[in-house]
C-alpha cells in the first residue's frame, strides 16, 4: 500500500484515513477544514462569505476561526460584535454602553438591552423607582429604598464627610471583657498590650464609640477604611490558620448583624489596610452566610448599633494597634467628592430625612407595617407636635395642657370652657400667686367665688401660701418655692419630719454632735462623717489650749503658741497657758537676760544681778549702769539714785553725795524704819549750834592772819592741835545732835570745854600781838 504508516483497503488499495485529511499520510486537514483528529479527521471551515475578508473561506487549522470583517465575530464571521447589530452590514448600537448588559444591543434590531433598572430606549435613564446610573451597578442603577414610604427619589447633591474619632475605641474579647488599651491622639492611633491576655486572637474585636454609630444612612455607597498592625513575638510571623477565620466587620442594628469579610491578608509584619465599600453586595448575613438585600443594610445603617473590627491577624501577637479609622457620610457641603448613591426621596407628608427614616413634626411610628412602620399624624388636639413611638402619646404638651392627647389642663391650672362645654383656655391656679412660677397647686376649683387650691406636697395653706412642716421657703415671693428640710437625718427620729426653720431652712436642734445649717457636719469638738457614716466623735483634745479641732480627722487645732497633739502645753520659749487664750512668746532677748527658758506660768525672764522687770530691760531700784553683766549698786545711803548715771537723787531735807546729810540748817536726820527724814534741833541746841558757828567765824578770821605770820614750830604745833580740837568739837555737836536724848549732858561737858578754849584764845591772842610787835 502506498499509504505510509497508514492501512489501506485490501481490496482496492486506497488508504483508509479520516475524512477530510491529506493522503497519503493523514495527518493534515484538507483546505477549508481544521481540527485534524486521528478517528474523526477534519471539520469544514464553514466560513460565512459575507463576514470575511476578501472572499477567504480558509480558516484557522487548529482553531477554525474564520477571518472576519471589522465588527464582526464568531468563529464562522457569522454576526456583528456587541455594541454593532444588521449583519452583515454591522453598524453601531445607538446606546449608553455604562447602562446597557455585556451583549449591548440586539444583534438584528438593534434594540439596547438596558440593566435592570435603567429604562429602555437608549439606556440613558433610570427608571421611575430608581436613581444613579452607575456603570459599576449590575443593575445599573440604584432602588429607591425610602423606608417603603414612597418610590420617587433621585441622587443626592451632597458631598462626601469623614467621621474620625479614635479617642473612645474598646477591645473587647468574646467573654465581653475589656482589654486596657493606650490612646495616641495626635497620631490617631489605638494600641492594645496583649502580653497578659489568654490566647483568644479569634475573638478580640475593636468596638466603634457612639460618634461611629445611629443614623448613618448616609454611609450607603460610601466607604469604611482602616489600618490593623499586629506586632508578633521574635520569629513568629505565622499568619491565622484557615479554621481561626473570623469576620473582619460586624455590623448591627435592628435585629440583625451582617459581617464582611477579607477575601486576603497581607503578611503578619506587615500593616492591613482595610477598606469596605458601604454596599450591599460587601456583606453576609453572620448566621445563614445568605446575601444581604439592600433594603437590609438600609435598616441596619439607619439604626446602626455596633460597628466592630477585628483586631489580630497572626498568632501569638503581642501588640495590635488600630489607626485611622474612616466612616464615610454625606451632607451639603459646597465642595467634595459627590454622594450620588446616596438617595433624596420625595416622601409623603408625615415623613422626613433624606430618604423618608423619620416622621416629620406632628407625626410618630406606628410600628405597624413594613420596615421602621407608618407614620401617622398625632392627634395631640392641636397642643403639640412631639408623640411617642409606637403608642402616639403625645409629649411636651403646650398651653399648659396634659394627658395621653393634651385633651385637659395640666396640674396647677383651671379651664376656662366654652358654652358648650368644650376647654377654651387652661389658665393657672391662684395658688398662692397667678403665675408659673409660684402656682404649686395640682389642681383647683372655683367654689363659692373662692378659689379652693389642691396644693402640691410640701405646700399648704387655702392657697398654698405657706410651707408645711419639713419643708422651708416663702411661696408668696415670686421665684421662691418649698423645700425639703435637708437634714441628713440628724434631727429627733421620733418626729414625723425634719425640723428646721420654715423660712431659711435652717435646722434645729441637731443631734448625734452635729452642727451646720443642715446638721451636716461635725459639732465644735467633735469630728467624723456627719452625713454618711453619722460618726461624730468627741476631738482628744485640750480645751484650754485648742481653738478648734479637725472636723473630719479629729485632729487638735491648737490656739496661737499652744503644742503637743492633744494642745496641752506652750511651745518652747513661751508662756501663760493656764490663761487658755494661748500662749505668748517670753520676751528675754534683753542684753542682761540669762539664756534660760522664761517661767511658764507669768513669763519672768532670768536676769543678771541688779537687774529687775519680767524682761530685764532696767536696772532694779537702787542700781545702776544697765549692761549684760547687770547692774552696780548705787552707793546712795539715802534716797535713790539714776539708773544711767549712779547719782543719788535725795528727798525733801536731805542732801549730800550720799543724802546723808540735811539740807537746812539746825536739822539732824533721823531714821525712821528704812527711810530717813531731816527734824530740826530744839531751842538749846540751836542756841549752842549758832555760837558754834560765831566761834566758827572768829576761828577762820584768826587762821586767815596765821597763814601770814611765819610762826615758829611751837607756834604751828599749837595751832595745829587747836585745829584738831575745833575739829573734836564739831564732832561732838554733830554726835550731840544725833541724840536729843544725851542733849543735857553734853552741853555740860561743852559749856567747860568753851571756857578752856577761850582762854586758849585769849593767850593766843596775847602771844600773836607780843610777836607782831
Amino acid at each position: 500500500c502506498q499509504c505510509g504508516t497508514r492501512l489501506c483497503d485490501p481490496v482496492t488499495g486506497d488508504c483508509i484515513c479520516p475524512p477530510r485529511t491529506v493522503l497519503p499520510e493523514c495527518i493534515q486537514c484538507e483546505p477549508q477544514t481544521f481540527g485534524c483528529h486521528p478517528l474523526v479527521g477534519c471539520e469544514v471551515c464553514n466560513c460565512s462569505r459575507p463576514g470575511v475578508t476578501a472572499l477567504d473561506v480558509s480558516c484557522d487549522t487548529d482553531s477554525g476561526q474564520c477571518r472576519c470583517k471589522n465588527n464582526i465575530i464568531g468563529r464562522q464571521c457569522d454576526r456583528c460584535t456587541h455594541g454593532f447589530y444588521g449583519y452583515p452590514n454591522c453598524r453601531p448600537c445607538d446606546c449608553n454602553d455604562a447602562a446597557t448588559e455585556e451583549e449591548v444591543c440586539d444583534s438584528d434590531t438593534g434594540r439596547c438591552l438596558c440593566k435592570e433598572n435603567v429604562q429602555d430606549g437608549r439606556c440613558d435613564q433610570c427608571r421611575v423607582d430608581t436613581f444613579y446610573l452607575d456603570p459599576a451597578n449590575p443593575k445599573g442603577c440604584t432602588s429607591c429604598f425610602c423606608f417603603g414610604a414612597t418610590n420617587r427619589c433621585r441622587s443626592s447633591e451632597k458631598r462626601r464627610t469623614e467621621v474620625l474619632d479614635m479617642m473612645a475605641w474598646v477591645l473587647l474579647g468574646a467573654d465581653r471583657q475589656e482589654v486596657p488599651v493606650t490612646v495616641y491622639p495626635g497620631q490617631d492611633v489605638v494600641e492594645a498590650d496583649l502580653s497578659d491576655v489568654p490566647d483568644v486572637y479569634q475573638d478580640l474585636f475593636w468596638h466603634a464609640p457612639r460618634t461611629y454609630l445611629g443614623d448613618k444612612v448616609s454611609s450607603y455607597g460610601g466607604y469604611l477604611r482602616y489600618r490593623l498592625h499586629t506586632q508578633t513575638m521574635r520569629g513568629d510571623v505565622l499568619s491565622l490558620p484557615a479554621e481561626a477565620s473570623r469576620p473582619d466587620v460586624i455590623l448591627k442594628g435592628n435585629q440583625m448583624t451582617l459581617v464582611f469579610m477579607e477575601r486576603a491578608y497581607s503578611s503578619p509584619e506587615e500593616p492591613h489596610l482595610g477598606i469596605v465599600h458601604m454596599v450591599e453586595g460587601s456583606f453576609r448575613h453572620a448566621r445563614t452566610g445568605n446575601v444581604v438585600s439592600r433594603e437590609e443594610l438600609m435598616m441596619v445603617l439607619v439604626g446602626l448599633e455596633s460597628l466592630q473590627i477585628r483586631a489580630l491577624h497572626s498568632q501569638s501577637a503581642h501588640t495590635v494597634s488600630l489607626r485611622g479609622v474612616v466612616l464615610e457620610g454625606a451632607q451639603t457641603l459646597p465642595t467634595g467628592r459627590h454622594a450620588n448613591s446616596v438617595e433624596i426621596c420625595l416622601c409623603p407628608a408625615n415623613y422626613q430625612g433624606d430618604s423618608c427614616q423619620q416622621c416629620a413634626p406632628g407625626s410618630y411610628r406606628d410600628t405597624k407595617g413594613l420596615f421602621l412602620g407608618k407614620c401617622v399624624p398625632c392627634n395631640c388636639n392641636g397642643h403639640s407636635d412631639q408623640c411617642l413611638d409606637g403608642s402616639g402619646v403625645c409629649e411636651n404638651c403646650q398651653h399648659n395642657r396634659a394627658g395621653e392627647h393634651c385633651e385637659k389642663c395640666q396640674g396647677g391650672f383651671h379651664g376656662n370652657n366654652s358654652l358648650d362645654g368644650q376647654t377654651l383656655s387652661c389658665d393657672t391656679c391662684p395658688c398662692p400667686l397667678q403665675v408659673s412660677s409660684n402656682n404649686f397647686a395640682v389642681g383647683c376649683v372655683e367654689k363659692l367665688n373662692r378659689m379652693q387650691c389642691l396644693c402640691m406636697p410640701g405646700y399648704a395653706g387655702p392657697q398654698c401660701q405657706r410651707c408645711a412642716p419639713g419643708f422651708y421657703g416663702n411661696p408668696v415671693v415670686i421665684g421662691s418655692k418649698c423645700q425639703l428640710c435637708h437634714c441628713h437625718d440628724n434631727t429627733d427620729p421620733n418626729m414625723l419630719f425634719s425640723d428646721c426653720d420654715g423660712l431659711t431652712g435652717e435646722c434645729h436642734n441637731c443631734m448625734h454632735n452635729t452642727a451646720g445649717t443642715h446638721c451636716e457636719i461635725c459639732a465644735p469638738g467633735f469630728y467624723g462623717d456627719a452625713v454618711t457614716a453619722r460618726n461624730c466623735t468627741r476631738c482628744n483634745c485640750s480645751p484650754c489650749g485648742t481653738a478648734s479641732c479637725d472636723r473630719h480627722t479629729g485632729q487638735c487645732q491648737c490656739k496661737q503658741g499652744v503644742t503637743g497633739p492633744h494642745c496641752d502645753r506652750c511651745q518652747d520659749g513661751a508662756f501663760g497657758y493656764e490663761s487658755c487664750s494661748g500662749c505668748r512668746r517670753c520676751d528675754c532677748d534683753a542684753a542682761a537676760a540669762q539664756v534660760q527658758p522664761c517661767d511658764p506660768g507669768n513669763g519672768s525672764c532670768a536676769c543678771q544681778p541688779g537687774i529687775s522687770g519680767p524682761n530685764c530691760r532696767h536696772c532694779a531700784p537702787g542700781y545702776w549702769d544697765y549692761s549684760p553683766e547687770g547692774c552696780r549698786k548705787c552707793q546712795c545711803k539715802h534716797g535713790r539714785c539714776d539708773p544711767r548715771t549712779g547719782e543719788c537723787r535725795c528727798g525733801d531735807g536731805l542732801t549730800g553725795k550720799q543724802c546723808d546729810s540735811c539740807s537746812r540748817r539746825y536739822s539732824v536726820p533721823v531714821q525712821h524704819g528704812r527711810d530717813m527724814a531731816c527734824e530740826p534741833c530744839d531751842s538749846c541746841v540751836v542756841v549752842l549750834l549758832k555760837d558754834l558757828d560765831g566761834m566758827n567765824d572768829n576761828f577762820a578770821s584768826v587762821s586767815h592772819h596765821l597763814i601770814n605770820l611765819n610762826a615758829s614750830s611751837i607756834t604751828w604745833a599749837q595751832l595745829n592741835n587747836l585745829s584738831r580740837s575745833m575739829n573734836d568739837i564739831a564732832n561732838a555737836v554733830e554726835n550731840y545732835s544725833n541724840s536729843l536724848d544725851e542733849s543735857s549732858n553734853r552741853v555740860d561737858m561743852l559749856e567747860g570745854e568753851f571756857i578752856n578754849i577761850n582762854s586758849d584764845i585769849n593767850d593766843l591772842e596775847r602771844k600773836v600781838m607780843t610777836i607782831t610787835l
